[in-house]
């Protein structure tokens, strides 16, 4: 059973600080104090999970950050499930939600050229607007960017 709540807790902070480096590498993945100030000053949904038994206690599983800057349209700035609760909707239901929050603005991104989640992206609206050439270097490779953006419903 899995649950989607916005803002963190810091008491889960080191739990999602470990999921962040499972999910991440390279360049890709922040330090911790950088990570520490994209939990602070963005907004946060956590996905927590007890397993199969309402008796277990709800851990967190994934996360999404936005980053929302005076005059700049909301920025995806991280998304990350833990690999084992992959493909049960998890990161589509937290994307939702994020969508439904910026209903009135456009909301951008960068995906890496070879992430299969730039389907779920493709899914929610959002359309490649720009490719730049290595965006990322992960593993001594460059890999190319998607910057990716979901308009105002209209």
């Amino acid at each position: 059973m899995t649950k989607i709540t916005k803002g963190y807790k810091k008491v889960d902070f080191d739990a999602l600080l470990q999921i962040n480096d499972l999910c991440y590498e390279g360049d890709e993945r922040p330090p911790k104090e950088t990570f520490a100030q994209m939990l602070e000053f963005s907004e946060v949904w956590v996905a927590y999970s007890n397993g199969v038994s309402e008796q277990t206690d709800w851990r967190p599983v994934g996360f999404m950050v936005v980053n929302e800057t005076a005059n700049c349209n909301p920025y995806l700035w991280s998304m990350a499930v833990l690999s084992v609760y992959r493909g049960q909707g998890i990161g589509g239901r937290m994307l939702q939600l994020v969508c439904m929050q910026y209903t009135n603005r456009a909301i951008e991104l960068h995906c890496r050229v070879d992430n299969p989640v730039q389907k779920m992206y493709f899914d929610y609206g959002f359309r490649v607007v720009d490719i730049t050439r290595d965006y990322y270097k992960i593993g001594g490779r460059n890999i190319d960017g998607l910057k990716m953006r979901r308009e105002v419903a209209g």
